[in-house]
């Protein structure tokens, strides 16, 4: 459960990124003010659904918030990520993932147990195995 929770997480966050990092490169986003606005809070709003539907409250006010300001899209992407370790501590889940084009960046994406199911809590990241720093953002 975990596994699959966090690959369909990833998932819908790449296909986010996939879809507004073309939107962002296509002429008319480029050479007109008003599809950027547009744009952009539909690519706010859709992020927010998959934001609401994985994060905890907590991390959605420390994470989530941070995201949705800025929404940003990235090369390499930075969702193209893969699970390498999922270790399970009673009610808290560790998961690391490496990026896909950049095996040295690792994401720990700590999950709560609830009565709702698993919530991502907390996000760190770490660069070619140094020490874990807390993310303000996704």
């Amino acid at each position: 459960m975990d596994k699959e929770f966090m690959t369909a997480f990833l998932s819908e966050m790449l296909d986010w990124e996939d879809w507004f990092d073309n939107i962002r490169k296509s002429e008319s986003y480029k050479n007109d003010v008003s599809n950027q606005s547009s744009s952009k809070a539909e690519a706010k709003e859709k992020a927010k659904a998959i934001i609401d539907k994985y994060l905890s409250i907590k991390a959605i006010s420390k994470n989530g918030e941070a995201f949705l300001a800025v929404l940003p899209t990235a090369r390499p992407r930075y969702f193209s990520q893969e699970i390498v370790t999922i270790e399970e501590d009673g009610k808290k889940i560790k998961v690391i993932t490496r990026n896909t084009k950049s095996p040295k960046a690792r994401i720990m994406y700590v999950l709560l147990k609830g009565e709702s199911g698993l919530k991502i809590n907390e996000i760190y990241s770490s660069y070619a195995d140094q020490e874990w720093d807390k993310k303000s953002s996704l």
